[in-house]
């Protein structure tokens, strides 16, 4: 049995509107991204978990990268969020799974953040903050076994 999420962060700017997840999430299956046509920031994201998809920022609008899916390896899992914001937007972001790999997406530039988890522990999605134009704050729902 694993534990009820607890919330770690928001890091980034205190604009836009909180986001959060509902239900509370227990397994991150998917987490898509979308990056200006710039790259300087984070436009929207969409988490996928307890087969419900959530969404937030704008994710209508500029490039779509996925850094997790779970059904690439059903046996892994997010052991850290990381990423850089800026003055008003959250610059980039980027996942460490249990397996290894690893994937940014975004400007690798501004204040670095990272929200790592460790003993089993894994994410399991995201909240935040977020306006019209894109996420403003990210933090994530961590669980342990």
């Amino acid at each position: 049995m694993q534990s009820n999420p607890v919330l770690i962060g928001p890091f980034g700017s205190d604009k836009g509107r909180k986001v959060r997840m509902q239900p509370k999430p227990q397994r991150l299956q998917k987490l898509d991204v979308w990056i200006d046509s710039d790259q300087k920031w984070v436009n929207g994201v969409t988490i996928k978990s307890n087969g419900a998809e959530f969404k937030f920022g704008n994710t209508d609008a500029g490039t779509k990268k996925t850094l997790f899916d779970l059904d690439a390896d059903p046996t892994d899992y997010v052991v850290e969020i990381f990423g850089r914001t800026g003055s008003t937007y959250v610059n980039c972001l980027g996942v460490k799974c249990f397996k290894g790999s690893d994937s940014l997406f975004g400007k690798d530039e501004g204040e670095k953040f990272s929200i790592p988890v460790t003993d089993g522990g894994a994410v399991a999605g995201l909240f935040g903050r977020a306006d019209d134009a894109a996420v403003t704050a990210v933090g994530a729902y961590v669980v342990t076994p």
